[in-house]
Parts: structure tokens; C-alpha cells; sequence
């Protein structure tokens, strides 16, 4: 009989619980390394269309200094003066609309100015300039239709910002909640699997040892990972989608159980 090449014999070993018990031999460390790096991309694919439809994020999160200046009342007092025109702003003049010790707010600040603080953000002609602990981070203007600069200059300041560095906040979130995604599974994945080992020590069970429990509890994740994802297209929460992926974990190792009894004598 002709072997099943990888990693076709994976997907026939996840279908239904008794495949998912006879195929505890049918990957080798490498595969299973694979296939737990395939599950876990699965989980994350949500990631990149849920920050694709964002129009702003959570500003206190990357610039929480930043962030209260962007909502000071002498910056929302004159914008009411600002004027934009294809995508620039109308004002050649330096101006200082607000000042600390340590932050300032302005039109057209020199760089001298922007050095002293450590927190400011300057409104050039073309672009805007958040600056925290000293980092720069500019943006273009991007005037639309449904935010008024003039009256919520900053809802539109930020909205601008997110527009302009999507790309890199979207990169940055896949990478960090990859990693949680990456280090929660595996500590379940191991989690379940080293229980399911701990059969080996009953001589009515065929599982013979951590290899072969790991197996099983891959091909018992295929179905919680594919609704986790499904949850995550539709609404994206993390807790909910690890959450999905655990509960359908532990109802395919009962499954697993039921059908089986972890024994190739029972089954036969």
C-alpha cells in the first residue's frame, strides 16, 4: 500500500476521533513542527483584516505622552483657524500654541525647539510630527469627508497618523499578538499532551509516550483552530479565540476517549 505523503496524512489523521488516534505515529518531530507553526498562522490570519478595517487604535498604547496633547484644548481652540487644502495646511508663520517645560505644541517649530522637550507635536505645511521621549513620528494630513479638521482636529489628527503608519502597526500587533498566540498554544498544546502520556503507564492504552501523545493532541487541534479563525473573521478578541481552540480541544480528546479508549484493542 502506497504511503500518504505529508502533509496530506495529517488532514486524513485529524478527520474523525478515531483517525486522530490511529495517526499518533504518522508525523515525525519535524512535521509536528510544521504543522503546530501551520496551526498557529491559521489563528493569527484574522489579525492583519481586523487592523486593515480600523480607522484609529489605541494612541495610549504606543504614545501615552503624546496622546494628551493631541486632546488639549488650546490645540481644539486653534484649529477653529486652520485651514486645509489638498491634504496641506495654510500657515507658513511659526507658532506656539501650547507650552511646558517638557511638551509644546506648535506651527512650523524649528528643530532647536522640538530638542528642548520631550514630548511635542509640531504641524508642518504637508505633514505633522508626534514626538515622544524625544522619537519623532510624523504623518501626512489625510482630509476626508467624515472628519472635520476645524472642529475635531483630533479625531482627524489621529485617524491621519493611523493612515499614514498603518503598515507598521499592523506588522508590529501581528508580531506581538503572534506571540502570544504562539506562546499560549503551546503551553496547552504541551499541557494536553503530557497528560495524554501519563496513558502509557495504564497497559490497557496503546499510547507509548510523549511523542505519540503530541501527535494526538495536533490532530485534535485542527477543528478548534479552524473555528477559532472562523470566530476571529468575524470578531476578533483573542480570549474568545483561544478560548474556542481549548474548549474544542477537550471535546476532541473526549472524543478521542469515547470512540477509542486510547486502545488499539478496543477500536479493532
Amino acid at each position: 500500500m502506497k504511503k500518504v505523503a505529508f502533509p496530506v496524512r495529517y488532514f486524513m489523521s485529524a478527520i474523525t476521533p478515531k483517525a486522530m488516534f490511529k495517526g499518533r505515529r504518522a508525523l515525525n518531530w519535524l512535521q509536528m513542527i510544521i504543522i503546530f507553526i501551520f496551526l498557529n498562522a491559521l489563528m493569527i490570519l484574522p489579525i492583519p483584516m481586523f487592523y486593515a478595517q480600523q480607522q484609529t487604535f489605541n494612541f495610549h498604547a504606543f504614545l501615552p505622552t503624546s496622546t494628551s496633547l493631541l486632546s488639549r484644548p488650546e490645540l481644539k481652540q486653534a484649529a477653529k483657524s486652520f485651514r486645509f487644502d489638498d491634504n496641506k495646511l495654510q500657515n507658513d508663520q511659526t507658532q506656539i500654541i501650547y507650552q511646558t517645560k517638557n511638551t509644546i505644541i506648535g506651527i512650523n517649530l524649528s528643530s532647536k525647539q522640538l530638542h528642548q522637550k520631550k514630548s511635542a507635536l509640531n504641524l508642518q505645511k504637508t505633514q505633522f510630527i508626534i514626538q515622544e521621549q524625544s522619537r519623532q513620528f510624523p504623518a501626512a494630513y489625510q482630509v476626508t469627508d467624515q472628519v472635520d479638521p476645524q472642529r475635531q482636529i483630533t479625531k482627524f489628527l489621529k485617524a491621519s497618523w493611523y493612515r499614514s503608519n498603518r503598515g507598521t502597526i499592523v506588522m508590529l500587533m501581528m508580531f506581538s499578538v503572534g506571540l502570544i498566540v504562539v506562546g499560549s498554544n503551546l503551553l496547552l498544546v504541551l499541557g494536553a499532551a503530557f497528560f495524554i502520556s501519563l496513558m502509557k503507564r495504564n497497559p490497557k492504552t496503546s499510547v507509548k509516550g510523549f511523542k505519540e501523545a503530541m501527535n494526538i493532541t495536533l490532530n485534535a487541534s485542527f477543528y478548534g483552530i479552524i473555528a477559532a479563525m472562523f470566530v476571529g473573521f468575524i470578531r476578533f478578541d483573542f480570549t474568545l479565540m483561544f478560548t474556542i481552540y481549548s474548549v474544542f480541544l477537550a471535546l476532541s480528546v473526549l472524543a478521542i476517549y469515547w470512540r477509542t479508549r486510547f486502545s488499539d484493542q478496543f477500536i479493532s
